[in-house]
């Protein structure tokens, strides 16, 4: 059967990166799993490919393109273009099909339950074979382009779908392309192609990898992106991908105000007014952005015809190798003809996969979820869940408290006395000690490993785009044994406006050094006071190692989950979003590339 996904090969061989972003198979047999990603393919109204069999002359048929326009009770297939001889499916017999999703092809074989001349009905299957070879995700165009092959000449064609590093086309069948053409676009043939309005100065290099025939008869040609002479491949992928999301420093006095819309300012226990102190400081972050796609970026999704925004995302390089996401905030409702659900979803996606186009030694995506049931928590706690047996996630609950440095934190003399800044030694030890406490992701993806509790790695780039990234270690020893240490990290004001990037992590690593967090809070307040920062976010990850004295001396923002997820798998954290994002019925707002 036809691989329904060639259309957009990815994966580059060689080299650590390849070996993150090889191809991903999964069996899926969990009823409720097989409910949930067919109910939402059918509502996204997804593509798909029937294998009927042979026809009733005894010739094998070429699969028939199909949409699934539902699911209850059973599954009805609507071909994409009037095809003869799709009754000859007959009822009680088991065909195989493929599903596309988002960068996903499902694969399963149903029964035949009815065929008309319009539709096949098939039904529910009780296996599902989930087969992901792409990175990057895909669209569908139909932009115009030139193909210069060094033996063929000169041809034209148009593009079907594309991404950051593939596209798949046909060849016009015109006389302005030579019959030689489709003899030499053959897997391994390299070629130049030039979309419609870009310069011929510039071609994008392609190697063919696959080609395969549709059922209308034409040949569909798929190549791998190997090289581009400037920025015009990516600039027409991203805009092609992201018709609707922009980013740019012009749109920070319409993000604060759609803050301010939205309710952001009201989450965590918190209100407005606690913001308002920190609206320049955002602007003077934002007005940085565009010169540092490396490290930040920000999304928004414009109200058409307007200045203000119906959603915004941000993404930050918090750590040597993990981006973190933060500041999600839209307007409730549809707006323009898109469900909110859609509108949620390709803000999302653009912000995503901006750190997926800026992914140079990068491994990890962070998330700080709220451990009450939220929308936000549904998208980013459960799909890590799954991975966390594998490996390819961690999740660790911790308690957010807001210190004041002016609010005093009393503890005993000796505590105070055993309490001091971290010598690179002492850091190490702690570094060593923490990665026996907790996962080794969790250490990774944090900069807590010996090699870099130094932290230069990250600050270094953070600094030379203008903004604050530091840290400070300190310790507390009883008897001479490191018992008890604390890891200080702050960010530029504005970049969080929670203030989660101005933290304290604190660790018991010996029987006893809980005595010794409060001594080591108040050493933190000294720190952060001398940084210029009124406050700081405690995550306290045991409840127990702060009296509730303590503990109501700050403000508590609850519970949550600081929820790590290897880049292994983020096209299957994206693929999640896809589903969970659905519409609501069959047809609605169905999703446009």
């Amino acid at each position: 059967m036809a691989d329904g996904n060639r259309d957009e090969p990815a994966w580059q061989d060689g080299g650590e990166a390849a070996a993150t972003r090889a191809p991903f198979t999964e069996q899926v047999t969990d009823p409720a799993r097989i409910l949930a990603i067919v109910d939402a393919l059918a509502r996204h109204n997804a593509q798909g490919r029937l294998d009927l069999g042979k026809a009733a002359q005894g010739e094998a048929a070429p699969p028939l393109e199909a949409t699934l326009m539902g699911c209850d009770p059973a599954l009805t297939w609507v071909p994409s273009a009037a095809e003869p001889g799709v009754t000859h499916a007959q009822p009680g017999t088991s065909i195989n099909i493929e599903l596309d999703a988002l960068n996903t092809t499902f694969r399963f074989a149903a029964q035949v339950v009815q065929t008309t001349e319009t539709a096949i009905v098939t039904a529910w299957p009780t296996e599902i074979t989930r087969i992901r070879r792409r990175w990057h995700r895909r669209t569908s165009t139909s932009t115009p382009l030139q193909i210069h092959s060094s033996r063929a000449g000169v041809g034209t064609g148009r593009m079907r779908n594309i991404s950051y590093n593939g596209v798949s086309f046909v060849l016009d069948e015109t006389v302005t392309t030579p019959a030689a053409m489709a003899d030499e676009l053959v897997p391994g043939a390299s070629i130049q192609i030039v979309p419609d309005g870009a310069s011929g100065d510039s071609p994008t290099t392609v190697t063919i990898v696959a080609r395969r025939r549709m059922s209308d008869g034409r040949e569909v040609y798929s190549g791998e992106v190997t090289a581009t002479e400037d920025d015009a491949w990516h600039r027409l992928v991203m805009q092609t991908l992201n018709p609707y999301t922009q980013q740019g420093r012009q749109w920070a006095a319409a993000q604060w105000a759609l803050y301010e819309r939205a309710g952001y300012f009201s989450l965590s226990n918190k209100q407005p007014e606690h913001f308002v102190e920190l609206r320049g400081q955002f602007e003077r972050v934002c007005d940085r952005l565009d010169d540092m796609p490396h490290l930040a970026c920000s999304i928004v999704w414009p109200a058409t015809g307007k200045s203000e925004l119906i959603a915004t995302a941000t993404m930050f390089r918090v750590y040597a190798h993990t981006w973190m996401g933060f500041q999600l905030a839209k307007i409730t409702g549809s707006f323009d003809g898109f469900s909110g659900r859609e509108i949620l979803r390709r803000t999302l996606l653009h912000c995503y996969e901006h750190m997926q186009r800026h992914d140079d030694g990068v491994r990890y995506v962070a998330m700080l979820v709220q451990a009450k049931r939220t929308w936000s928590a549904y998208f980013m706690y459960e799909l890590p869940l799954r991975y966390v047996d594998d490996g390819y996630a961690a999740i660790v609950r911790f308690r957010a408290l807001v210190v004041e440095v002016a609010t005093p934190f009393d503890a005993a003399p000796s505590a105070h006395a055993a309490v001091g800044p971290a010598s690179p030694e002492d850091a190490a030890a702690l570094a060593e000690a923490i990665g026996a406490l907790r996962p080794a992701m969790y250490c990774e993806a944090f900069d807590l490993t010996p090699a870099r509790m130094g932290f230069g790695d990250i600050a270094a780039p953070w600094h030379a785009a203008g903004l604050a990234r530091q840290r400070a270690v300190f310790v507390a020893r009883a008897d001479g044994e490191l018992v008890c240490g604390a890891v200080l990290e702050l960010a530029q004001d504005g970049v969080h406006l929670f203030g989660l990037l101005d933290v304290m992590r604190v660790y018991p690593v010996r029987p006893g050094g809980e005595a010794y967090v409060s001594a080591l809070i108040a050493a933190a307040q000294a720190w952060f006071a001398a940084q210029g920062k009124a406050r700081f976010v405690l995550m306290l990850e045991d409840d127990a190692w702060l009296g509730e004295a303590q503990r109501a001396a700050c403000v508590d923002m609850g519970e949550s989950d600081a929820v790590i997820l290897s880049v292994d798998r983020l096209p299957e954290f994206l693929e999640h979003l896809y589903e969970i994002t659905a519409p609501r019925t069959s047809g609605e707002g169905t999703f446009r590339g």
